[in-house]
């Protein structure tokens, strides 16, 4: 009887494990890189990025938007305050080059809190991803480098440029079903 409730329960676990594979909705992060800043001839004051995450909701084929992590520039002597903030941009267009490796993707910032009357211009990303092999030492093989070129143009303002290398995130529920 003791094997029996056990196994029961294994089955309930495994059951349930089942279950999480799959959340319709939710933004999973699939991809992420620390950014890098490229500095102009004349540098901007102002916030900066540090980290690009790469989301796909689980009900869709496609990458379906950008976390954009930026520090804000306050820093607080007395309290603990966020110095740094994440900025969401929903995808509008991805664009594959023909016969490349190389895809575009151009976002908008979707803004919070902001009462229906007011009008604010929204920032653009674009972030241009390629990958290049490079032969590994001795010849041991290839090995193969994705980079992201970003590009976040705010309203009215200079473009601000980063770069990085992103890395696959993998979470808990990002097998795919068939």
């Amino acid at each position: 009887m003791k094997k029996l409730s056990m196994l029961a329960f294994a089955g309930l676990m495994i059951g349930n494990l089942a279950q999480a594979v799959s959340i319709p909705g939710w933004e999973r992060p699939i991809m992420g890189a620390q950014l890098h800043y490229v500095v102009p001839t004349k540098p901007v004051p102002g916030r900066k990025a540090n980290h690009l995450t790469l989301n796909q909701r689980d009900d869709s084929k496609e990458p379906t938007s950008f976390t954009l992590q930026e520090d804000t520039g306050i820093r607080c002597i007395t309290a603990p305050c966020p110095s740094t903030r994440n900025i969401q941009f929903t995808i509008t267009s991805i664009k594959q080059v023909l016969h490349s490796d190389v895809v575009t993707y151009e976002a908008v910032e979707v803004l919070k809190n902001i009462p229906p009357h007011v009008r604010i211009a929204r920032r653009h990303l674009k972030v241009t991803e390629s990958s290049l092999e490079l032969i590994g030492p001795e010849g041991s093989g290839f090995n193969r480098r994705t980079v992201w070129q970003v590009e976040v143009q705010p309203f009215a303002a200079p473009t601000d440029y980063y770069y990085g290398n992103p890395k696959a995130l993998l979470t808990i529920a990002s097998v795919e079903q068939e």
